[in-house]
């Protein structure tokens, strides 16, 4: 299937039911990217909102502002189609095991590459050279738990690793007493593939 196909396709499944079963037991996880300096953002916690997608809420709230996208953009200057955000895991939340086959976020690609429509892409030969990153802006607090796959990861502030979304299943429950909160970064490698 070429990549519009695929973004069609994955409008009408329901990733939580079906990531199981297509996930890649054997694959890695993630892999860790180094320790960041963080961006400024101290101003932006007032605009957190919950995250909707599907008309379901999802277990964080979002920030989105371009002081992220920006130091997204220098950090990783060979990507394109940078997104960024905050997530903030409030204590009790999680977010069920699933695969992130990143429909939405390749919608978006397409738009602004267009003749990228055409090309082939599958989970099981993609076509786009998909960058998910994760970097932690508060150090590892007792009960905070992000699982790959099998590897669970434990983080430092700055930290940074990229996960392998389209084939590692993946969840997240925050237990602890305190917000997670985490940069997303999703952008693609356009000298790959």
């Amino acid at each position: 299937m070429n990549l519009k196909e695929f973004i069609e396709w994955h409008k009408t499944i329901d990733v939580y039911e079906l990531s199981p079963k297509i996930a890649d037991k054997k694959s890695w996880g993630f892999m860790g990217m180094g320790n960041l300096e963080l961006p400024d953002i101290k101003d932006l916690y007032d605009k957190a909102e919950d995250e909707v997608w599907r008309e379901e809420r999802m277990e964080y709230l979002a920030i989105y502002d371009d002081v992220i996208t920006k130091w997204a953009e220098k950090t990783w200057p060979f990507l394109r189609c940078v997104q960024a955000k905050i997530q903030i895991q409030q204590p009790g939340e999680g977010v069920r095991p699933h695969l992130d086959l990143c429909g939405t976020y390749l919608e978006s690609v397409v738009k602004e590459i267009p003749w990228m429509a055409k090309r082939r892409h599958s989970i099981d030969e993609p076509g786009v050279d998909i960058y998910r990153m994760v970097v932690a802006m508060e150090d590892h607090v007792e009960g905070q738990q992000f699982v790959f796959g099998n590897q669970e990861w434990i983080w430092k502030k700055g930290d940074c690793v990229r996960i392998n979304a389209l084939k590692s299943l993946h969840w997240t429950k925050n237990n602890s007493k305190v917000n997670r909160p985490m940069i997303k970064i999703t952008a693609i490698d356009p000298r790959n593939k």
